[in-house]
């Protein structure tokens, strides 16, 4: 579960209002309103963080409601992000590592040919050289 924070709610409201209100952006798995306050669970991540970005100051009852993102909420970005930033890190050093395995390759592929054409230079000489030969004789 995502939780969100919910702050200034107004004494009317039950949890059916903000379960309906919340439905708007994803899946709500649990609503629990203590005084002015409660939290709205979300199936996953990013409907919490679009609750939070749509609904933050809208109006119910009367009261402009406060949405905020919750600690598990805010752990679970933190992590998130770190995953992702390891798993960019490993791409760059795979990406590095092909890099230099393909300018290896590239390097011995033009030594290679350089060899190849310097023969067939000589070869070709050879033939004008005996051509020459031929000619003169």
């Amino acid at each position: 579960m995502f939780p969100v924070f919910v702050n200034n709610i107004p004494r009317e409201a039950e949890t059916s209002d903000l379960r309906t209100l919340f439905s708007k952006c994803g899946q709500v798995l649990e609503v629990t309103i203590f005084n002015k306050e409660g939290f709205v669970n979300f199936k996953n991540a990013s409907d919490a963080w679009h609750a939070i970005q749509s609904l933050n100051g809208k109006n119910l009852f009367g009261n402009s409601i406060e949405v905020e993102a919750s600690q598990e909420l805010e752990e679970h970005k933190r992590v998130n992000h770190s995953q992702r930033l390891n798993t960019f890190k490993k791409l760059a050093l795979f990406i590095d590592k092909f890099h230099f395995r393909l300018r290896v390759i590239i390097e011995m592929e033009t030594k290679i040919l350089r060899q190849r054409i310097s023969k067939l230079i000589i070869k070709i000489n050879f033939l004008d050289f005996s051509y020459l030969m031929a000619l003169l004789q």
